[in-house]
């Protein structure tokens, strides 16, 4: 898996339209309809249609991302344009949540020996915001910018950090 560091403004662009493309594709696939995997999502389908548009601004939350490899069998890494893998190498299904990725951003950081202050320096971050990441007080989740770069400094895949796989 290529390194992604700090992704410019045209990387960003690609892997949108590179996601538009891969979730059309996906879902024309398995023979479902914009609405038919828009309810599967609890998203509305005004929604889904737009994240098929290759010019979409914005890419789905990182629940709704992770709803839709699991709807398709993929990982995230494959929608995002981040590997070529389609199949989704585990099978695990659970319900999904920030506590999820905390979990595995905590025991990633404890095998390693680190602080949380190592931990940031190494992932490229503040120590407030690696903090403020691996609280499950917010519920907000790195940006897809920040999660690339966390998954690439720590050389594991988006789905391995989002605790999808081992």
């Amino acid at each position: 898996m290529p390194r992604i560091y700090l992704p410019n403004l045209r990387i960003i662009i690609t892997m949108k339209a590179i996601f538009s493309h891969r979730l059309k594709h996906l879902r024309d696939n398995i023979g479902v309809t914009q609405k038919e995997t828009a309810a599967h999502l609890n998203i509305s389908i005004s929604l889904y249609r737009y994240f098929e548009r290759e010019s979409a601004k914005n890419m789905p939350s990182i629940p709704t991302l992770v709803g839709m490899s699991f709807l398709f069998h993929t990982s995230t890494d494959y929608l995002l344009g981040l590997s070529e893998n389609q199949i989704k190498e585990s099978s695990k299904v659970f319900k999904f949540s920030k506590s999820t990725f905390v979990a595995t951003l905590r025991k990633i950081r404890s095998s390693q020996k680190l602080t949380q202050s190592e931990m940031a320096d190494k992932i490229g971050l503040s120590l407030r915001l690696y903090q403020y990441y691996e609280s499950t007080l917010s519920n907000t989740f790195p940006s897809y910018t920040n999660l690339i770069n966390i998954a690439a400094r720590l050389d594991i895949t988006i789905d391995c950090l989002l605790g999808l796989n081992d």
